[in-house]
């Protein structure tokens, strides 16, 4: 059995939802790559009558589209981030000390008088990286392990090894 004990800060919680939200992010941006070239490509099609003309209008449909996404991007990254902070402040809950043991049977985090518990089979996956791990007990509820809730290296190895033991290999990703 592992137990740790912590408070998430506001730090903690920007780097959650800075990972929470990056592969949506990505998939936005793409999105908004892809229908920007279309669109730029067909409403210059017609105006292009030499093949030097193509090159010369696809090159610069690359750079006017890659400078519109990146530009969405950023927007995108800022508001993610503002609509973060102001969650972070709203939620007194989150801001308090967190216990969590963990073993076999699943997770139980316990927080004043309040007691959860989840079992490994209600969790639809784990992720992790050297500063944080997220545990996801729906697509958008997840419990964020900052790396100072571990103690030792020795801690987060034990962490790895009870969720590899306990859950599908397909839904742990550790980096």
């Amino acid at each position: 059995m592992l137990t740790l004990k912590g408070a998430l800060t506001l730090d903690d919680y920007k780097l959650f939802n800075a990972l929470h939200t990056k592969k949506t992010l990505r998939m936005i941006s793409l999105s908004y790559f892809v229908l920007i070239f279309v669109i730029f490509a067909f409403t210059t099609f017609s105006l292009m009558e030499e093949a030097l003309d193509v090159v010369i209008f696809t090159i610069f449909n690359v750079i006017f589209t890659s400078v519109a996404t990146l530009l969405l991007f950023l927007l995108a990254k800022v508001l993610l981030r503002w609509k973060g902070i102001k969650e972070f402040n709203s939620d007194q809950l989150m801001k308090r000390e967190h216990t969590y043991h963990f073993d076999e049977n699943g997770i139980t985090q316990m927080r004043g008088r309040s007691t959860n518990y989840y079992e490994w089979a209600d969790t639809l996956k784990v992720q992790g990286n050297k500063r944080m791990f997220l545990i996801y007990l729906s697509k958008n509820k997840a419990i964020p392990l900052p790396e100072r809730f571990f103690k030792s290296h020795m801690d987060m190895d034990s962490f790895k090894k009870i969720v590899s033991d306990n859950m599908d290999s397909k839904k742990v990703h550790f980096k």
